[in-house]
């Protein structure tokens, strides 16, 4: 994990995904390295959800990212009642994802997984007017794509 100190302005924007945030340093987690997911009382369901969302960043040969808990560095995905217009939230100041508990279609929720674990990587949203990506605001249909493996590994200066 690296903790970076981020201006209000920036640190309100990767978060994306609720409401602003308040300023103060930023947890980004380093895709670069094994980097666990987890998500400790998951269903059968979310378990299975949240490792389709970790293979479709992991099939784009450049993040590490695993369900078990052998990382250097790690990830809690949690499950929370919310508005429904409400899918996910990647809290900048803490570092762990929040999903929507309504959520239950398995592809829907990777989706939503995968977007948040974008924002944990130090992505931004991306305008769907730009291109289609796992990153476009209330995605719900669209998985990582080579462009945003490309988007992290700019962030990253690509990985070693």
């Amino acid at each position: 994990m690296r903790i970076i100190v981020l201006s209000s302005l920036f640190a309100g924007l990767l978060a994306g995904c609720g409401s602003p945030q308040p300023s103060g340093p930023a947890v980004l987690h380093d895709p670069c390295q094994l980097l666990s997911v987890i998500s400790p009382g998951a269903s059968a369901d979310r378990t299975a959800a949240i490792a389709d969302a970790l293979q479709s960043w992991n099939a784009l040969g450049l993040t590490q990212l695993t369900a078990d808990d052998t990382g250097s560095d790690r990830v809690e995905v949690g499950f929370e009642q919310a508005a429904g217009v409400f899918h996910g939230f990647y809290d900048p100041q803490k570092g762990t994802v929040a999903i929507n508990d309504d959520l239950v279609d398995r592809h829907s929720l990777s989706i939503v997984i995968a977007h948040e674990l974008g924002h944990a990587m130090g992505l931004n949203h991306v305008s769907p007017d730009d291109r289609a990506s796992v990153m476009n605001p209330g995605n719900l249909t669209v998985s990582p794509t080579q462009t945003d493996s490309q988007a992290i590994s700019s962030v990253w200066n690509a990985c070693h």
